[in-house]
């Protein structure tokens, strides 16, 4: 099928990215990507949740055509915060959004609406959804040609399960018939059509899935094999060139679920860095009980670039660091993490120490001395999250239970009545409720405020923004102006719409 950029597409992917500086997230990008080489015309449209509802339907309709088959809605970062509805339901979604899909299926009945994404389920009862890819066992890449392929030439479906959920029983493909897509020879490739600003940040997909499986997460692909679904370095390193010569982008947010998983990873990785012409920095998701036990990997990823880790610590109490499946923050983090910051990478490679409030077994004295312990060793940034957790007879509120959703009473949960008007489920256990974790992990945050720096998710942005090092590294994050964040933000917005809509 031949068309030109402004005469037709196949497939609109709407994006909502996110918000630690308007960033991009990749999802709905790889599949686009997948698909044009496999014949299909697509357009992905980013950060639906920051603009006006006619400024989201005006680009939409710049690409839609007789000739466009789906409107695809990435849910995992859609929405900045639950919206609700003049007839009073909540959805991750805004109404003017939803009016807007509601006109173009009026106007073109023939299209598909299809959600992707974490949050997909979250979206029933619309009226308007026809189906739902979820990435459960094979990659959406190769789940969503599947299904193009069906509805434009009649092959068969990707297996699907029913949304019983839903009153319109949507299908949800979740495997491929024919998995054919492979990580580890991945060529993906941003284009011009995608609207990059000059030195954007940009999110890097190096690997899939997670060798870890923690009690509490309620992601899919966990529990994979060491070294599988990684990535070439000779890809990445070519990708990383492409954007540099195209965009002049150096820094990446690396959006493994566990970035260090092996050493030999890091290594390669490392090794790789060193013959590109030019330095990059970047921010991922680091397992802090890694870098402890294999030394070199700290040197590798300070010396690749590192610049920004998120340390999910979950406890640093020792029956509860033992119930959630991270022992070893309960043992070593408190004396180890100081010391990594300091002392091993310097001051000089900003650390994110990530908490969750209601584990069984932690106390409120608990989670007031991990604050301590943050204030006394002058530690970079720190966050208190409520445990959620949903059981498993409950009404299918996310994709994927959690090892704790599914045996509540196990660890200690017990699962209550859903209260009022909430998108949650309830609990309690022996010190907490999910009324009392929230409470006590915003009181947390408020006494830290005047102590953390900036995040690490949000240094890549920050830093294109005009920020310092000396300023990340050293300033509180209440010493920052909001209304410079600000003010970059809704001009990054700016520019990318005007590169929207001047295709």
């Amino acid at each position: 099928m031949i068309c030109t950029l402004n005469i037709c597409m196949n497939i609109i992917f709407w994006n909502g990215g996110v918000d630690w500086g308007v960033s991009r997230t990749i999802g709905p990008y790889k599949v686009a990507y997948w698909l044009r080489k496999h014949n299909y015309t697509t357009q992905v449209i980013d950060f639906i949740d920051f603009l006006p509802g006619p400024i989201v339907e005006r680009m939409t309709r710049k690409f839609l055509t007789k000739d466009t088959k789906v409107l695809a809605i990435s849910t995992t970062f859609l929405a900045l915060k639950v919206h609700t509805h003049a007839n009073g339901q909540k959805y991750w979604i805004s109404e003017d959004n939803l009016n807007i899909l509601k006109r173009i299926k009026q106007e073109y009945p023939d299209i598909k609406i299809v959600l992707g994404g974490y949050k997909s389920e979250k979206l029933a009862g619309l009226g308007i959804i026809d189906a739902t890819v979820m990435s459960y066992t094979t990659a959406s890449e190769e789940i969503f040609l599947e299904y193009m392929d069906h509805i434009t030439k009649g092959s068969e479906p990707p297996e699907s399960v029913e949304c019983y959920w839903d009153p319109n029983k949507r299908p949800i493909y979740n495997k491929a018939r024919n998995p054919v897509y492979n990580i580890e020879i991945d060529d993906f490739k941003w284009t011009k059509q995608d609207g990059i600003l000059p030195g954007e940040p940009l999110p890097l997909d190096i690997s899939r899935g997670c060798i870890f499986a923690c009690r509490f997460c309620q992601y899919p692909h966990l529990g994979k094999k060491k070294l599988d679904y990684i990535r070439g370095m000779d890809f990445l390193k070519e990708e990383i060139l492409y954007n540099y010569e195209n965009f002049g982008t150096t820094s990446y947010y690396i959006i493994d679920d566990t970035f260090n998983d092996t050493e030999t990873k890091m290594k390669a990785f490392y090794d790789m860095t060193q013959t590109l012409p030019f330095k990059i920095t970047y921010s991922s998701y680091i397992r802090a009980d890694l870098v402890h036990r294999f030394p070199d990997t700290a040197y590798y990823l300070k010396e690749s670039g590192l610049y920004g880790a998120f340390f999910g610590l979950e406890s640093l109490h020792d029956e509860a660091s033992k119930t959630v499946g991270k022992a070893w923050s309960g043992k070593t983090a408190r004396e180890f993490i100081p010391e990594l910051y300091h002392n091993i990478w310097g001051h000089n490679v900003p650390i994110h120490t990530n908490f969750i409030v209601g584990i069984t077994g932690e106390t409120i004295e608990s989670i007031d001395s991990t604050a301590d312990w943050f204030i006394q060793n002058d530690l970079h940034s720190i966050t208190f999250e409520r445990l959620g957790l949903n059981g498993p007879d409950d009404g299918p509120v996310w994709s994927i239970k959690s090892e704790f959703d599914k045996n509540a009473s196990k660890y200690g949960f017990t699962m209550l009545p859903s209260q009022p008007n909430s998108i949650f489920a309830n609990w309690k256990n022996d010190n907490w409720t999910r009324d009392t974790a929230g409470y006590h992990a915003d009181r947390l945050n408020k006494k830290l405020a005047d102590h953390r720096k900036i995040v690490t998710w949000t240094i890549p942005n920050v830093m294109w923004y005009g920020t310092s090092r000396d300023d990340i590294e050293n300033k509180r994050r209440n010493e920052y102006p909001h209304e410079f964040f600000k003010k970059a933000n809704q001009e990054k917005i700016i520019k990318y719409c005007t590169i929207m809509l001047s295709m």
